[in-house]
């Protein structure tokens, strides 16, 4: 556990499932810049609920579970009723519907759980190609699953633009390539 060193503190709690993953130092090194990059430009973000944005300047946590894939897939059937395997799943602790007037004031006493991301190992080793890494890649799909846990999405047209753009633009501030540019 350690506390990000960015304006936006956010202690992130990285937990493994199974066989442990390559370069977990590394890993984990880039994934707490990827988070304080990740939070910087999301609350800057003119597309930011109501309620993320009262959490600005209030320490918040995240748990990420690195995982392997039978478990991911069991959670993906369980939660979303998919029965196949994901690179990453998010479980949000808050609705982004939610006003921020409904919260209690204690809510704002203690660091504010965001909510827990997973990701699966062997998917994300079967989508890196020439163009990522796999450290990359897996910053990618973490930094997604944060902005799911802030309240963007990509169900709809407008919002994927949205959340693709942010997700292009936190890319690039880590010195990674756009992913969608081929597609």
């Amino acid at each position: 556990m350690s506390l990000s060193s960015s304006p936006f503190p956010c202690t992130l709690e990285i937990l493994t499932r199974g066989k442990p993953w390559p370069q977990k130092k590394r890993l984990s090194s880039l994934l707490h810049l990827t988070l304080d990059q990740t939070l910087k430009q999301a609350f800057k973000s003119n597309f930011l609920p109501p309620l993320f944005k009262s959490f600005e300047g209030h320490s918040l946590e995240i748990n990420l579970l690195l995982a392997h894939d039978f478990f991911v897939k069991s959670l993906n059937k369980k939660w979303r009723h998919k029965d196949s395997s994901t690179n990453v799943l998010s479980f949000p602790a808050f609705e982004k519907e939610t006003f921020p007037l409904s919260l209690s004031s204690e809510t704002f006493k203690n660091p504010i759980f965001l909510g827990e991301i997973v990701l699966s190992y062997e998917k994300c080793l079967a989508e890196i190609n020439l163009q990522k890494s796999f450290l990359n890649h897996v910053q990618h799909l973490f930094l997604h699953g944060i902005l799911h846990l802030i309240g963007f999405d990509h169900e709809h047209t407008h919002e994927a633009t949205v959340m693709e753009s942010l997700e292009i633009n936190i890319l690039e501030a880590l010195s990674i390539s756009n992913p969608y540019r081929n597609t």
